[in-house]
This record gives C-alpha cells, structure tokens and sequence, in this order.
C-alpha cells in the first residue's frame, strides 16, 4: 500500500494529465505484467489496486564496434561521438530506446 505522500503524488500528477499505470493487489489479475492506464474517468481504489506514474523509456547513446562490442552508455549523440576509442574498429554510433510493453 501506498504512502500518504506517494498516494498524493500519483494523484496530482494524474489531475495533470500524466498517464497512471496500476495492477491488482491480489485475486487471479494480481500479476506483475498487469498493467493497465487510467481514463480521465477514474476513481482510485489503494485498497484494491497499486498504481504509479508511468515511467518514460530509457534513452541513451553507445558506439558500435567490430564484433558487436558496444561502449559506454552517453546522454547525448554528441557526447557518444567525443567518446569514441579504437577508430579503427569504430562502425558508429547508435541511439538505444527502452521498449515497454
């Protein structure tokens, strides 16, 4: 269960529009891969369900190199591109996006 504060936070931000997520606290639906977003329409149960913010996909830069060997992860392309090593073995630079499902 949720705290006062966390409980407050989800709230607020679904007032503002964000995309909520929740699952089932128990029953034959209480599943970790439950996910499911809320309509503007909703009512929250904490008794029932457990809700949170949808998270954004991870994103960030790495360099590909012969052999599939990868660098470091970077914030930004430019910063990917500063970082490369091993010119020699250099393919290129790659943009990763966390996929959700």
């Amino acid at each position: 269960m949720k705290t006062l504060k966390e409980r407050i936070a989800i709230e607020q931000a679904f007032s503002e529009n964000t995309l909520i997520e929740w699952r089932p606290l128990s029953g034959t639906m209480a599943r970790e891969d439950l996910i499911v977003e809320l309509n503007d329409a909703y009512v929250f149960l904490w008794r029932e369900n457990d809700y949170r913010i949808k998270q954004d996909p991870m994103e960030f830069w790495v360099n590909v190199y012969k052999g599939n060997f990868l660098s470091d992860r970077y914030a930004s392309k430019e910063a990917a591109e500063n970082g490369k090593s091993f010119a020699d073995h250099f393919i290129k630079t790659i943009k990763v996006r966390e996929v959700t499902e």
